[in-house]
């Protein structure tokens, strides 16, 4: 359950700077992924995205435009 975001970005329980790291579910490749992000200093632009899509695993990106029309004179 997610709550209002915090000053450092999304609060709910077992998420934050005082929750433990739980890398149980990380394969090797995930984990040479990690390392490199660290070692090559992508891990905080990775980290950024991460947490402006709620650290969702499968975000929804949307693109597109929309055009309001007036339905009195059709402009």
């Amino acid at each position: 359950m997610q709550s209002e975001p915090a000053a450092g970005g999304w609060e709910f329980p077992g998420f934050g700077e005082s929750a433990p790291l739980d890398l149980d579910g990380l394969t090797m490749a995930g984990e040479a992924a990690l390392v490199e992000r660290i070692r090559d200093g992508s891990f905080t632009n990775w980290a950024q995205a991460a947490e402006r899509a709620s650290y969702c695993a499968h975000p929804v990106r949307l693109t597109g435009s929309s055009t309001t029309i007036d339905a009195g004179t059709g402009e």
